[in-house]
């Protein structure tokens, strides 16, 4: 749901992408797809023809989405692997706006 949040709308307009997640620690299976300039996600469910199946940790997946690590320097460092299109998981994440920790709710 907060990846889904972060997705900016604009930029992802005309975007079609289906990624599988694999999480090796929980045994947890997620399907992420963006369509239609929105993010959703199906859990319990893969997609054989997705664009990229992603195997990771828990770990892996705050590494990546939230500390904004590169797929790259992750594939490299063994913190996950991509089965598929490795540029269509990084577009993805390239998607995503970062917000400032502390913001004002009401503004004077």
């Amino acid at each position: 749901d907060y990846l889904a949040v972060r997705l900016n709308g604009p930029d992802a307009a005309g975007v079609a992408s289906r990624i599988n997640f694999r999480f090796q620690d929980t045994g947890e299976s997620v399907l992420v797809v963006i369509e239609n300039s929105v993010l959703h996600h199906t859990t319990s469910q893969q997609d054989p023809d997705a664009d990229a199946t992603v195997v990771l940790t828990r770990n892996g997946l705050i590494a990546m989405a939230m500390l904004g690590r590169t797929v790259a320097s992750l594939i490299e460092a063994g913190t996950i692997k991509v089965d598929g299109d490795v540029s269509s998981v990084q577009a993805m994440l390239d998607l995503l706006d970062d917000f400032e920790f502390w913001f004002n709710i009401v503004t004077p």
